[in-house]
Parts: C-alpha cells; structure tokens; sequence
C-alpha cells in the first residue's frame, strides 16, 4: 500500500458509500476497493468510517442511555416531565408467556423541583424486575416510555398492558413505547402486563 495523489482518490461521500454497503454497481464497488487498499489517506478514512457505522448500529440496539435524556432535559427544560417507574413482578405469575408487574413511580419530579437525571441511572432492579423512563411533555401530554431491563427479552418487541383488557402497545428495539396523551401518574401503582416477543 502506498501514499497516492490526493488528485486520484475518490470524493468522501464515494469512500463512505462504499464502506455503508450503497454503492450497487459491482464495477463502481472493485473500483474504489481497489482505490482504498492501495493507498494510505484512502484507507484510513475508510477504516475509520467503518468504525463509526459498527458503533452506530450497536448504539442502535442498546437502550437509551441517560445522556439522551440529559440531552431532552437541557432542550425541553421547562416543558417535559421526566419520571422514573419500577416495575416488579406479581408473586404468582398465572400464565409463563404473559409477565405481571406491578408498577411504582419511585422518581417524580416535585413542584417546581426536577428530577436529578444521575437519580434515573442510581435505580438497581433485579434481573426481573423493569425499569421505565417516561418522558411526558408538558404541552400535549404525548409520553414515551424507555423500558430497560437486565434480560433484553423484557423490554424489546414487547407487548405493554396497562390493566387488564386495556389498549395493548408495542415496543421497539430500544425499548420505546409511544404512550400517546397519557398521565405519567395513572402508572403508579398499576398492574401492566409484558408479552415478550417470542410468546
């Protein structure tokens, strides 16, 4: 591999193309591949986009992490509500495809007075138990819940009940229920039901 002209290498978003799997034409595709193992600058770019898409798509599949909630909270300071909800399991679980919980608001901010957003990541939960972020704004009342669990089967794809033979809603892959207009405090003390996705 050696250092080429600056002159011959491809444009950024051509080497990007190629390491993001959108460049269809097979001969566009060996060209540039050609480009990139034989000179230095080209190479390096590439490996470095690489790693940026691999953390970005894992980034995709992890829950969402308190620095985006940070991040809403810095933005939408005065018009979203942020609470924290655990959800621990029934004694007796009737049916093994559905989970009972029950749910406990343990972190809602007072009158005039915000939620630490450290507090949301201080919270320990037992490998059945789920833990809720919910973000209610303040204008509409739309909330989205963040379900994380130890065992992802618990939060992803799953199917969320609040009572029984209420409205059932679906997560995704991150654990991100559109709740629509819905009172964060109706979840206090609620029974909620979870049908992983393999059931």
């Amino acid at each position: 591999m050696s250092a080429t002209d600056k002159k011959a290498c491809p444009e950024i978003h051509l080497i990007e193309a190629y390491v993001s799997n959108q460049i269809s034409a097979i001969s566009e595709r060996k060209k540039v591949s050609h480009h990139i193992n034989s000179c230095l600058r080209c190479y390096a770019l590439a490996t470095e986009l690489n790693q940026y898409y691999k953390i970005l798509e894992q980034e995709k599949r992890r829950p969402v992490s308190s620095t985006i909630f940070k991040l809403i909270d810095n933005i939408e300071k005065e018009n979203v509500v942020i609470a924290g909800i655990l959800l621990q399991p029934n004694d007796t679980q009737e049916h093994k495809q559905l989970k009972q919980y029950q749910a406990e608001i343990v972190l809602l901010p007072q009158k005039d007075c915000k939620i630490d957003m450290d507090d949301l990541d201080c919270i320990p939960i037992d490998d059945n138990e789920i833990f809720v972020r919910a973000i209610q704004s303040q204008d509409t009342s739309e909330t989205t819940l963040f379900l994380y669990a130890n065992n992802e089967k618990l939060y992803r794809n799953v199917q969320f009940q609040i009572k029984s033979g209420a409205e059932t809603f679906l997560s995704d892959n991150i654990g991100r229920i559109e709740l629509g207009q819905f009172d964060i405090n109706n979840l206090d003390e609620q029974h909620i039901t979870i049908i992983p996705e393999s059931a």
